[in-house]
This record gives structure tokens, C-alpha cells and sequence, in this order.
């Protein structure tokens, strides 16, 4: 296996013609971020239990990895210095379709918490919020969620749910939107 074409191939895909949109950080950052159909933000703990099943789902369905942002999928993308300011555009400009999988662990955490619940909070506050699909394991506290009000957010309990019904959930949500 040679690592070095995986890095020239891994270079090649993100700085393709189709990925046209770019962002700029602060020192003059400039990446071409892609536009995906769906991404999705959840905390770690959870990534085997559910979102690497149910991403592997949603590829059965006619997804593509390209379609999705999963961090796993994608990680070459959010490497580097600026990998918030990548994660904020991704999720508040550059998909269509953005999964939250809230958890009682959701808000604590630094990257989930902070970095991506604040683009996802940009998406509540500019009116975007119907591209939002909300997933919830483990009864979180809705209300507990900055933002979100437990008489009028309701989020998917998806704890019974197989991987397979949770990606045809998603894919619902998602054919709502476009």
C-alpha cells in the first residue's frame, strides 16, 4: 500500500473543479470546502453504537460518501490549524440536510458543545432551521440544549431503532428538503 498516492489522491479529490466553494480564516485560510446532502454532529461515545451504522445505511440508499459528511469519511478536509472554522462552515453553509444526534454528552463536549452547535445554533437563528434533523439517544434533556425548548423541539428517540430505520428516517428528512 502506498501512502504516498493516497495522500496525491486524498489532495486531488478536495481541490477538484466541483468543490467550488472556498472559506478564509483569519492568516488568510483559504480551503475548498464541498457542499454535501447531509452532515452530521455527534459525540464521539456514540459513533459505533450508531452513526458508522447508520451512515453505511444511508450508502445502501444511493448516498454516496461524498454526500455525507462523517467526520471518518472526511478527515483529510478538517485537519489542520483552522479544522473549527472548516467544521462551522460545513455545518451552517455547505449541507443540505444537517443531523444532530443530541446525547446527554452533547453540549459538554468541546468540539459538539461548542464548535458545531454554534453553527447549528447560526442555522436556528437565521431561520434555516428546517434543514435540521434532530436524533436524540439516552432521553436527553431537550431544554438542557442552548437554544432549544422542550414544548416545541421535538428530536427523534432513535435508542430502538436499527441502523437501517434510523438512515430511513434521514433520508425522509432529507427528500423534505430538496
Amino acid at each position: 500500500y502506498n501512502t504516498s498516492s493516497a495522500l496525491d489522491y486524498a489532495i486531488k479529490k478536495y481541490s477538484e473543479d466541483s468543490y467550488e466553494k472556498s472559506i478564509k480564516g483569519e492568516k488568510g485560510m483559504k480551503i475548498r470546502v464541498p457542499h454535501f446532502k447531509i452532515g452530521i454532529t455527534f459525540s464521539g461515545k456514540y459513533r459505533k453504537q450508531y452513526v458508522e451504522p447508520f451512515c453505511d445505511e444511508l450508502l445502501k440508499l444511493g448516498y454516496n460518501k461524498e454526500d455525507i459528511f462523517y467526520d471518518a469519511w472526511h478527515d483529510v478536509l478538517i485537519n489542520g490549524i483552522h479544522g473549527d472554522s472548516i467544521l462551522r462552515q460545513i455545518y451552517f453553509k455547505n449541507c443540505d440536510c444537517v443531523v444532530v444526534l443530541l446525547s446527554p454528552d452533547y453540549k459538554e463536549k468541546n468540539w459538539t458543545g461548542h464548535i458545531e452547535w454554534s453553527a447549528v445554533k447560526e442555522l436556528i437563528n437565521t431561520g434555516n432551521d428546517d434543514k435540521i434533523c434532530l436524533l436524540s439517544v439516552e432521553s436527553v434533556d431537550i431544554g438542557s440544549v442552548d437554544g432549544l425548548y422542550k414544548n416545541q423541539t421535538i428530536a427523534k428517540a432513535i435508542d430502538d431503532m436499527s441502523a437501517p430505520e434510523i438512515a430511513a428516517f434521514i433520508h425522509q428528512k432529507y427528500d423534505m428538503l430538496v
